[in-house]
């Protein structure tokens, strides 16, 4: 602390009063400092992953962006084109909504199509084998915003705290425990929708296991997973403007039911399993996950009405009208 030694004229007065001043701002400091200390003891700990996981997960997202000038653009391009070739079966599905605030978002073990407006994705897709589900079996939770994304077309943490919706993945972190970089970058916000805490502790984590059993079993599956908006019950996806969306900041759009479509190689064809699950799907007392997901199976063609999305568009013409229009029986 600085010292007074003028004491003549009033200046003893004086420094006392500087004396007070310069107390009372370092206890404001000190204050300051202990708070911003309490708040990144507790993201640190609410994340469950480190800094420097993090800052690898986001440099390896940012390094499939196109940006104007870049030296190795031609590079990126190549390397986002084999991603969707290798994650997505009959190449990048197209969207049959008329919308501005729809893109892509690629990622080395997943692809997402999501919605600026709506703030989450509208599906993911990424090819699923048993040698993704080996590894760490500890949650990395490093929830946060995308970093690729501007804040206007974003969702921040802000958007769910108290909000009483769990943030629910498209892609689970669970399907890729082959790789740390892409664990913690299944909790960027652009590849989670805003769930129920019944539906994403329940249905939803069973039909997950469900899918990585039959990625075990028969060796590879393609997964597609997205959100439905249709409030009215039309069986066709509702406009933005029409989207519910969840408080407290009413920015982040909300689902009216979730898909899975799941295709796996039989034979020498393809096999579909599409399953439609109402968001407030509730559970019978004696009825089992099995019949939910079995009350739930559809066709690939209904998804695609209700969620505007036309998939596997790169199938020959005939294998893709097949595939689409055919309705499983059962659960596999």
């Amino acid at each position: 602390m600085v010292g007074c030694v003028a004491k003549h004229m009033g200046a003893g007065r004086l420094c006392g009063d500087i004396e007070k001043v310069l107390v009372g701002m370092r206890k404001r400091l000190f204050r300051l400092l202990a708070v911003w200390a309490i708040g990144s003891l507790a993201t640190a700990v609410q994340s469950h992953a480190r800094p420097v996981d993090i800052e690898l997960a986001d440099a390896a997202l940012w390094s499939l962006v196109i940006r104007p000038g870049m030296a190795d653009q031609t590079q990126v391009v190549r390397k986002r084109s084999q991603i969707i070739s290798q994650q997505l079966l009959g190449g990048l599905p197209r969207s049959a909504a008329v919308s501005d605030d729809e893109m892509l978002l690629v990622q080395q073990d997943y692809v997402i199509w999501y919605d600026r407006g709506l703030r989450v994705p509208l599906w993911v897709g990424y090819r699923l084998t048993p040698a993704n589900l080996v590894g760490s079996s500890e949650r990395p939770e490093a929830f946060r915003p995308d970093p690729r994304l501007p804040p206007q077309a974003r969702a921040d943490l802000s958007d769910y705290e108290g909000s009483g919706f769990d943030r629910g993945h498209m892609a689970p972190d669970a399907d890729f425990r082959h790789s740390t970089i892409a664990r913690v970058n299944t909790y960027i916000l652009s590849n989670i929708c805003p769930q129920y805490p019944p539906f994403n502790r329940g249905l939803w984590a069973q039909f997950e296991r469900r899918v990585r059993e039959w990625a075990r079993e028969f060796g590879a599956v393609y997964v597609v997973t997205g959100a439905i908006f249709d409030r009215d019950g039309d069986g066709q996806r509702d406009p933005d403007s029409a989207v519910e969306r969840i408080p407290p900041l009413q920015r982040v759009g909300l689902p009216t039911a979730f898909y899975k479509i799941i295709v796996r190689k039989k034979g020498a064809t393809w096999d579909a399993l599409a399953v439609v699950l109402s968001h407030r799907a509730a559970r019978a007392a004696n009825q089992s996950t099995a019949a939910l997901l079995t009350r739930g199976i559809t066709t690939i063609d209904a998804v695609e009405k209700i969620a505007a999305v036309n998939f596997f568009p790169g199938l020959p013409d005939a294998e893709e009208a097949r595939l689409e229009k055919s309705r499983a029986t059962s659960l596999w």
